[in-house]
């Protein structure tokens, strides 16, 4: 009996709990105004902005002359070849790419009131950016490292197989007094001579025509051993690698050197068109506001993806409680010079889309 009257009172108890209104949970969105204290539950969340980051990559094309270039056709029969130094600076590639932060200008705060049960915070794992592409945080880009200033090479290390200096014998005299006269008593003394242009020049073309009887010798199987296969392809491959050197003696020698220059670009809506950088025949990259080169320009422009969106009214209605995101426009983002298009690409830009409310009911599936 004592049971039964128990039960009886928990049902109508939980019956009158049941009946009660409950407490409609809500919660406001608004923007994150400057100077303020928030409350301890309020919640701080960004908007994605896509940085353009540019690298540039410039060769410095070295012609040199080669110190024998006089000798080339007496020697070895050959004509042209560099006939003077010359130094030029050609762009040979441009890469864009884009990574993502935070936008300064787009943080807003969420403010609570009672209970709200949403799952918001599955949004990002990235400090409650929503970001269409939260993996871009991890991986943002780094910078490579490119030394700015001029190396001093040596161009032509191996000018001959032989001495720079030939010794010679030569006769000298010393004079011994004796009783009577003095008398002239020859000796033999060594000296060091440097050797002339020419003589060096006709010593290198003289190895270049042993370098070349070698290898005809290798490839006609005129030696009794000889190698085969992979070492013989290797032998043939480093003693024309050892002509080249030597023929750049008398016909000259190009050398490239490659410089990485790296520019980083915030897209604005307001400034669409821009010099990103200024380049020289003689100086390579130089920055935008420098007058001796020739203006390298950068231009974004929007393709619509977004125009038949509605952007959301956010100063209008701050006690709205919809997640306030923003969806990317894709853009063109195209690098010119004066004679026309040098790189192209197509980018997701977050800052040049439109701002939506997404629904406060909606539901994502935790990420694992």
């Amino acid at each position: 009996m004592k049971y039964f009257k128990f039960l009886i009172g928990f049902v109508s108890i939980f019956f009158l709990i049941s009946c009660q209104p409950t407490e409609e949970a809500k919660r406001t969105i608004r923007p994150l105004p400057e100077g303020i204290s928030l409350p301890a539950d309020a919640i701080v969340y960004a908007l994605p902005r896509t940085n353009l980051r540019i690298e540039v990559t410039a060769e410095k094309i070295l012609q040199k002359k080669g110190p024998f270039f006089n000798y080339r056709e007496k020697y070895l029969g050959l004509e042209g070849g560099i006939e003077e130094d010359h130094s030029e600076w050609i762009i040979s590639g441009i890469g864009i790419n884009s990574y993502e932060d935070l936008d300064p200008e787009k943080y807003y705060v969420i403010e609570p009131a009672g209970i709200v049960y949403s799952n918001y915070l599955q949004l990002s794992n990235e400090g409650l950016v929503l970001s269409f592409n939260p993996q871009t945080y991890r991986e943002l880009p780094v910078t490579p490292y490119s030394y700015p200033g001029e190396v001093q090479h040596v161009y032509f290390k191996d000018l001959s197989v032989k001495r720079n200096v030939e010794m010679s014998s030569d006769t000298a005299y010393r004079l011994i007094e004796t009783d009577t006269a003095f008398i002239r008593v020859p000796y033999f003394q060594k000296k060091e001579r440097i050797k002339t242009l020419r003589e060096k020049a006709e010593e290198a073309a003289n190895f270049i025509i042993k370098i070349r009887k070698r290898r005809f010798k290798l490839l006609s199987g005129q030696y009794d051993v000889f190698p085969e296969g992979i070492a013989l392809e290797y032998a043939v491959k480093e003693l024309t690698l050892l002509e080249n050197e030597y023929l750049a003696l008398f016909l000259g020698k190009t050398i490239r050197e490659k410089s990485l220059k790296t520019f980083e670009i915030i897209p604005d809506l307001n400034n669409k068109s821009s010099v990103l950088f200024r380049f020289s025949k003689e100086s390579g990259v130089l920055p935008a506001d420098d007058p001796a080169g020739e203006p390298i320009n950068i231009h974004i422009e929007s393709m619509g993806k977004t125009d038949n969106l509605v952007s959301a009214k956010v100063l209008d209605n701050l006690l709205s409680s919809e997640l306030i995101y923003r969806i990317p426009e894709l853009c063109k983002v195209e690098i010119m010079d004066k004679n026309g298009l040098l790189a192209d690409r197509k980018l997701l830009i977050c800052q040049l889309g439109k701002l939506i409310r997404l629904p406060e009911n909606l539901y994502l599936e935790p990420k694992e």
